[in-house]
């Protein structure tokens, strides 16, 4: 359990801006600390699905918050082990306004970031905390390696809720059916990757109650 300490949870789809609104409307009503919690896209050979990413640093094309950590600090941190299953490691996040479709989009994102692994929610999470002065981490998992391709219809397959949409599945693979592996593959990898954020988040909420990260 998590004793005296009163965790919410809001969504808010794959928007950085939608993010920074709702954590914005969370601090209003007294939140200390700002977790954004997902899946993201993996950068690099050591971010593969199921590697789960532990961050206070968020880097943007023009901007960058909080502490950026050392090459060699990037281990496991000593607070948040896990007993079993995917690795969990202190690392960093890019912030990305559009999807990253090709290996290409992820190279070029790694090369010019340097981030473990790239989501579009947690820089606007960063500014609201910012701007409050407040704690913010960010715990992410991937679903979708640095050599994966997505089919480009996943764009539409999520609402601005976080629920999914079948609709733009089914007509896009209707309109392109030899995207049909890729697609099974990003299922599979995603229940990977959720499969992982549940095991990380107890010892990471523990952690951050306790303010040992």
């Amino acid at each position: 359990g998590f004793p005296n300490t009163n965790i919410v949870v809001a969504c808010s789809g794959s928007s950085a801006e939608r993010a920074a609104r709702i954590a914005g409307e969370m601090i209003a009503d007294g939140c200390t600390h700002l977790l954004s919690y997902g899946i993201a896209a993996g950068l690099h050979r050591g971010c593969q699905p199921g590697a789960t990413i532990f961050s206070s640093y968020v880097v943007t094309e023009n901007e960058s918050f909080g502490e950026k950590p050392e090459i060699e600090a990037a281990q496991k941190p000593p607070e948040l082990h896990l007993t079993s299953g995917p690795s969990l490691r202190k690392g960093s996040v890019a912030g990305v306004d559009t999807i990253l479709f090709t290996p290409s989009e992820k190279a070029a994102t790694y090369a010019e970031t340097k981030a473990d692994v790239a989501d579009m929610e947690s820089h606007g999470l960063a500014r609201a905390a910012r701007h409050a002065e407040i704690p913010f981490f960010a715990l992410r998992a991937v679903s979708d390696g640095p050599t994966d391709f997505l089919p480009p219809f996943v764009a539409g397959a999520v609402t601005p809720e976080g629920k999914p949409r079948l609709a733009p599945v089914l007509i896009g693979l209707l309109k392109n059916p030899t995207a049909l592996p890729a697609l099974l593959r990003l299922k599979k990898n995603t229940d990977t990757a959720l499969a992982a954020l549940k095991k990380a988040t107890p010892a990471v909420l523990r952690a951050i109650a306790k303010e040992k990260i």
